[in-house]
C-alpha cells in the first residue's frame, strides 16, 4: 500500500456489505486500523483491547515457559514461587510499557527493540534470583 493513497475496502458481515475508506495518509509503515462495524468506518491506531490481549499474551506465555523451566530447576518453596512471579511480573510489565511507548523507530525495528528489552530482564533475574532466593544455596559451615 502507498501512504498517499486513498483505500476503499468492501466490508461484508451478518449478511451485509458496505465500504469502507481510509481517510488519513497512511504512516508507511506498520499502520494499524481499526473497523467499527456498528459506525462504518475506520479509525487509525490500536484498539485499546488489542493492546491488553496482546501484552496478556505475552506476559503469560512468558511465565508459562520460565515457569516451567523454574519447575525442572526443581524450585517448588512458596517464597521461591513468589519471588519468581514478582520478579516477573515488574520485569514483563516494565518491557511491555517501553515496547509500547515506542518511537516510529523503534516500532519499525520492534524486534530489536524486543532483544535489547530481553537483555535487561535476563540481568535484572540473574541479580535478583540468586540474591532473594534461598531455596538452593549452599550452606556456610
Amino acid at each position: 500500500m502507498q501512504a498517499s493513497g486513498v483505500y476503499t475496502f468492501k466490508v461484508t458481515t451478518n449478511g451485509e456489505s458496505f465500504e469502507c475508506t481510509i481517510g488519513e495518509p497512511l504512516q508507511g509503515y506498520n499502520n494499524v486500523v481499526t473497523l467499527d462495524v456498528s459506525n462504518r468506518k475506520f479509525t487509525p491506531g490500536k484498539y485499546l483491547f488489542r493492546s491488553v490481549l496482546l501484552v496478556s499474551i505475552r506476559v503469560l506465555l512468558t511465565l508459562l515457559l520460565e515457569g516451567i523451566i523454574f519447575w525442572f530447576f526443581r524450585f517448588r518453596q512458596k517464597r521461591s514461587w513468589f519471588i519468581f512471579l514478582a520478579n516477573n511480573l515488574v520485569t514483563q510489565g516494565a518491557l511491555n510499557f517501553w515496547l509500547n511507548i515506542g518511537s516510529s523507530l523503534m516500532s519499525r525495528y520492534f524486534i530489536f527493540s524486543l532483544i535489547i528489552g530481553e537483555v535487561f530482564v535476563f540481568a535484572a533475574e540473574l541479580i535478583a534470583f540468586p540474591i532473594f532466593i534461598e531455596e538452593h544455596k549452599r550452606a556456610v559451615s
